[in-house]
């Protein structure tokens, strides 16, 4: 698809969205040259209520940095922007392959922390590896 970024936003231009592993993902392909700073709280709900996704949609901001690293940004559908995203950054890795722009091992740069991403394309499988850390404890009271 191609969709215009929302008004209002810094750097207008368009987008790809492809489908991807799950069918709620989409990697935005050609964000603004720049992802620190950028108004992911403005253009996430854009995409992630766009008519053009009836059931919502996670999107991935996606920038090359070489072709062994990206830098990505997450906005989760019903959550808002998270830390990470390890689906979300196996499928950037994947189409950012698919596309031509790194290789099959990258390092996924994520506001939580870096991500290693292999696709092995003979098995057709995606390798993640990165740190799992605890990043919020809690207690929920319910009534039944």
């Amino acid at each position: 698809y191609f969709l215009p970024y929302p008004s209002g936003c810094e750097v207008p231009r368009l987008i790809i969205s492809q489908s991807l592993l799950p069918p709620s993902n989409r990697l935005i392909r050609r964000p603004p040259p720049y992802l620190d700073g950028f108004a992911i709280e403005k253009t996430g709900p854009y995409f992630e209520n766009h008519i053009r996704f009836p059931k919502r949609t996670n999107t991935e901001f996606v920038k090359v940095i070489d072709r062994h690293t990206v830098q990505m940004r997450v906005w989760e559908r019903g959550s808002g922007e998270t830390l990470a995203c390890g689906t979300g950054a196996c499928a950037t890795a994947v189409a950012c392959v698919l596309n031509g722009l790194t290789e099959e091992e990258v390092t996924v740069k994520l506001l939580g922390g870096e991500l290693r991403i292999r696709w092995d394309r003979e098995e057709n499988t995606v390798y993640m590896t990165g740190p799992a850390v605890t990043v919020f404890e809690g207690t929920v009271e319910l009534e039944l």
